[in-house]
């Protein structure tokens, strides 16, 4: 009998347990409990053939570990000589936005895999450019004189094109993320159709509700993002139901000349109340994409 790889642990003497192991069956017998990341270095070093089966702990199903997403690393193409020589890729922090390759996969801290071409969000700079927004263009109301309250108009105006351009960012990072995981819409598509009023609401269904789709489905079967979280797809769904209202009723108040600002009025109580609900709503979906962009931004530890 041909000796077993000596990296291996040894056989397992009862049925797998534990949240995360992964097992193998080599010569009839079940080895484990290994991580996805020793599970890969035995891969790599055809310690374990594409055809050995493996499992994971949970009481998944046995399969060939050729179908493990990133356990086996890509096999070259064949270049003919009439063939140009593809440049290697220069991806790093300083280019965000470049289509990521295989190669920029790699492991993370335990458990994960991280972009090292993918910058981190942060939804605290999110929030805070809204809140400036908002202060300013409140406390203008109630300025009396006229240059001052021009000038927090202006300032207001600034604090929203910074949390507008920022919100944009951080979606074209979420769709860069995604070409990993076989995504065809990529970041510049997604955020171009959302700067086309009353259009972008119905484009939100594919920017954002599609992406938490994709997320989930990511979450679900790539072993290297066991750790992260899945986002609520019913909040993705609702968003661009919401929205749309929204600018259906900011261009009614356009035309009738009527903006709602009076919370005593119970004609502006209803609009206003939903432009809350319609930012709270999409303040939560951007709080979930940060998170999953973050996840896969995180540094080796």
């Amino acid at each position: 009998m041909a000796e077993l790889p000596k990296r291996l642990p040894p056989p397992s003497q009862s049925a797998p347990k534990g949240p995360a192991g992964w097992f193998c069956e080599l010569s009839g017998k079940v080895h484990g409990p290994l991580d996805f990341r020793s599970l890969k270095e035995l891969a790599v070093s055809q310690e374990i053939a594409k055809d050995t089966l493996v499992w994971k702990s949970d009481g998944s199903d046995k399969q060939k570990a050729s179908t493990i997403l990133g356990l086996f690393p890509r096999a070259k193409p064949k270049r003919t000589d009439s063939q140009k020589p593809v440049p290697k890729s220069r991806l790093s922090d300083d280019d965000p936005y470049a289509t990521p390759r295989a190669s920029t996969i790699q492991d993370g801290p335990p458990g994960g895999l991280y972009l090292p071409h993918l910058r981190t969000s942060s939804f605290l700079h999110l929030f805070l450019s809204f809140i400036a927004m908002s202060a300013l263009i409140g406390g203008a109301f109630q300025i009396a004189e006229r240059d001052i309250r021009l000038i927090t108009f202006c300032l207001g105006g600034i604090a929203g094109i910074h949390w507008l351009v920022l919100g944009l960012t951080y979606l074209h990072r979420s769709w860069d993320m995604m070409h990993m995981f076989g995504a065809q819409l990529n970041g510049s598509k997604a955020v171009r159709f959302m700067l086309i009023p009353l259009f972008n609401a119905l484009w939100s269904f594919v920017a954002l509700y599609s992406w938490a789709r994709l997320w989930n489905h990511s979450q679900r079967t790539h072993p290297g993002l066991s750790l992260a979280s899945a986002v609520w797809k019913p909040f993705f769904f609702l968003f661009p139901i919401v929205f749309l209202v929204s600018q259906g009723l900011i261009l009614m108040h356009f035309i009738a000349k009527d903006w709602p600002t009076d919370l005593t009025n119970p004609n502006h109580q209803i609009p206003l109340g939903i432009f809350a609900f319609t930012i709270a709503l999409g303040m939560f979906c951007w709080f979930q994409m940060t998170r999953a962009i973050n996840f896969l931004a995180r540094k080796k530890s």
